[in-house]
């Protein structure tokens, strides 16, 4: 497509804005794309330094085609989001396999990132990226792709990185070969500040040299020759006006240069990211599928893809449970075939590992995933007989979550030499969330399945199904089923709990000679009393009632009702679902299961939690201590709830990268104390600490001042 001239762009953009949904929609199939089917196949994740500038190494995350198909493969080059000050790739780890599936190899790149105690600036970060682009080009040949077809990618801040390689000039690593081009053939870029001039003129000005702002402006700096692009743009983004992209289209179709727009209706910003709360979590597999389908179709016209695109290759976010045909022809996953394309594995660097999505149990019409993480065949080659294995399951309160989650702890412990199950669990549904009209929107969306009652009970459940499927099918996992190890977060940590020590609430269809005991867990942050945080709301609720039916007496200092109202709220944050099975409580609350014999547990928790108080964890460690097993409890000093997730929102600018290197690193170690890892872990731990900490004094190696270590109690 090329545009003419400024009124074209504008035309298109309300052609593109009324046709969007109608022409760039999943085909009609019968069922909607949510209700598909949805299966990933393997694909190779591996991690290289790309840079090093200022001490600091810039790593990229390569997620390559798992089969030897035709060659040379195009590449795409992605950049993250995150305002230019905080994002890691990780954020977008999830979609990008989807291209790599498609016959893509993918750069998943980091950059130096805006930040009160680096200071780096705008610039920087753009030659950053350029010297990504760079790099790719200077390594074609050992990836296997095609110099001549590199396509850069980006969502956000991400967005007006990308731009800025492609369009801006200069701005190179001085200290880089400039006969190898930092200009992408084509380029791709969503919600993204375009123009920074006028739209972000004084948030850029800080970042970029005041007078420097314009070298920095994609749209101010178009020019004849440039790549083609695509720009796509939610209508109703209030981060980033939808003008930078109109703006950004007119421009380049002045300039003669080919663009196409695609503004998405009613969209507000950072769709894409599996985090985001913005948006209505029930719309967005579909808004993503579209997007994603939107950039397949563009790749497709431009000569980087094949054939139609295959959604369902796409993971869901946020946990969401979706129907799915049978699947057929299980790929072998000790592939013959690899070549290993010669990765640089000093400094720490993650091993290759392999990562595929399988469904391991179907149950009321919802069908099951499990994330699997393996070490790579030809890296882990020398290594002999099964290895151990581990089930993470995901945190949100029972209600919601993602595997995702927790795929870069994963990926770090399969490149460990583990193998790592990640499984999806039946999310619960809050009584007060049932409601007709939710309900015919969930059937719509999901299929009619979804708006049956699930509780934690069945989380449980399928909790117990998933360590037996591991279990059954350890000779294909390549799995020791004697040295096999829950860990989970939150209500992870209760469910991973519950396989330990609560008898009972197994599914009925489950082959019970098949133990669902782990042999050893460990439990971050977790929900290990569920009764107590349900009797702690009905004692509020008994005490509303008391002050209501009496005003109090003359000089009562008792909590008004109003004052309890609130602790009730607080409450309910924590108990939640809970509440709908407080009858059965007891038998969710592993607490009191605690008997001899259970497996050898670590303990990780935030001294500072206001959601999951210590004294769960300090009280389970005791229990254990109490029946003569084996528990160990770390007390992260300072860390409120969510220190163990990459990616939460609300500790988005907060968050500390090293903290969930420190703690992983402990983990190891304890791993390695129970025979299931060798050697030492990796400091720092690649992809997730962005400084050198010196390490403390403690019997886990790499812990830092942020963890004390407390003998049992």
């Amino acid at each position: 497509m090329r545009l003419t001239g400024g009124l074209a762009a504008l035309a298109l953009c309300i052609a593109a804005q009324a046709n969007v949904a109608r022409a760039d929609a999943p085909a009609a199939t019968g069922e909607s794309w949510a209700q598909g089917r949805h299966v990933l196949g393997p694909v190779r994740w591996r991690s290289e330094v790309y840079k090093v500038v200022d001490g600091v190494k810039l790593q990229v995350e390569i997620l390559s085609p798992p089969d030897a198909g035709p060659k040379p493969w195009p590449a795409l080059v992605a950049i993250h989001g995150g305002g230019h000050v905080s994002g890691a790739p990780r954020l977008y780890t999830n979609w990008l396999r989807y291209f790599a599936r498609r016959g893509m190899v993918v750069f998943n790149v980091d950059y130096r990132l805006v930040t009160e105690d680096r200071p780096t600036s705008l610039q920087e970060a753009i030659t950053d990226c350029k010297s990504a682009v760079r790099w790719v080009r200077a390594n074609a040949e050992r990836f296997g792709i095609d110099a001549n077809r590199v396509a850069v990618i980006g969502d956000s801040a991400g967005g007006h990185l990308a731009a800025a390689v492609a369009i801006l000039k200069g701005l190179d690593d001085p200290a880089e070969d400039k006969t190898v081009s930092s200009v992408p053939d084509l380029l791709i870029t969503g919600a993204g500040s375009l123009e920074i001039t006028y739209w972000w003129g004084g948030y850029f000005e800080k970042t970029s040299g005041g007078d420097r702002i314009i070298e920095a402006s994609p749209e101010e700096n178009i020019a004849p020759g440039d790549p083609p692009a695509m720009v796509w743009h939610g209508t109703r983004d209030t981060a980033v006006n939808p003008s930078c992209a109109i703006g950004f289209a007119q421009g380049m179709a002045a300039a003669g240069n080919e663009c196409a727009l695609r503004l998405m209706k009613n969209v507000q910003h950072a769709w894409m990211l599996p985090e985001f709360v913005g948006e209505n979590p029930l719309s967005r597999p579909r808004l993503v599928a579209q997007t994603l389908q939107i950039i397949d179709r563009y790749l497709t016209d431009q000569g980087y893809l094949k054939g139609r695109p295959t959604l369902t290759d796409l993971v869901p976010m946020n946990g969401e449970i979706l129907r799915e045909k049978d699947r057929k022809g299980l790929p072998n996953n000790v592939r013959k075939d690899w070549k290993d394309i010669g990765t640089d594995q000093s400094d720490g660097l993650l091993q290759p590992v392999v990562w595929d999505v399988r469904v391991y149990k179907k149950v009321n019409g919802a069908v099951l995933r499990a994330h699997v993480f393996m070490p790579d065949p030809v890296a882990a080659s020398a290594v002999e007989g099964p290895r151990p294995g581990l089930v993470i399951f995901h945190g949100g309160e029972w209600t919601s979550g993602s595997p995702m989650e927790f795929s870069t702890h994963a990926r770090y412990l399969a490149s460990r030499g583990m193998v790592v199950v990640v499984p999806e669990y039946r999310l619960a549904t809050r009584k007060w969330e049932r409601t007709e009209r939710l309900k015919k929107h969930v059937a719509r969306v999901f299929g009619e399945w979804a708006t049956r009652e699930t509780t934690v009970l069945d989380s449980v459940a399928d909790a117990k199904s998933a360590v037996r499927w591991v279990r059954a099918n350890a000779a294909q996992l390549g799995v020791d089923p004697k040295r096999l190890a829950v860990m989970g977060r939150d209500a992870g940590a209760q469910l991973a709990a519950c396989t330990g020590v609560a008898p009972g609430l197994d599914d009925p269809a489950d082959d019970k000679s098949i133990s669902s005991v782990p042999d050893r867990m460990i439990l971050l942050e977790g929900v290990l009393n569920p009764a107590e945080l349900v009797a702690d709301a009905e004692r509020i609720d008994r005490e509303i009632a008391k002050r209501k039916a009496s005003s109090g007496e003359a000089g009562d200092k008792s909590p008004s009702v109003e004052e309890l109202v609130k602790q009730r709220k607080s409450a309910n944050i924590r108990a939640g679902v809970l509440m709908d099975v407080a009858q059965r409580i007891e038998e969710v609350s592993p607490i009191g299961h605690v008997k001899p014999g259970a497996p050898p547990t670590l303990i990780l928790h935030g001294s500072a939690d206001a959601v999951v108080p210590l004294s769960q964890a300090e009280a389970f460690a005791a229990a254990m201590k109490q029946a003569g097993n084996p528990c160990e409890l770390l007390v992260m000093e300072d860390m409120p709830h969510t220190w163990a997730v990459p990616n939460t929102i609300h500790m988005f600018q907060c968050y500390l990268p090293s903290i969930m290197g420190e703690w992983l690193q402990g983990v190891d170690a304890w791993l390695i104390d129970k025979g299931y890892l060798t050697g030492t872990p990796p400091a720092p731990l690649p992809m997730m600490v962005s400084q050198d900490r010196s390490a403390a004094e403690n019997p886990y190696p790499g812990l830092n001042d942020h963890i004390e270590y407390v003998q049992q109690r």
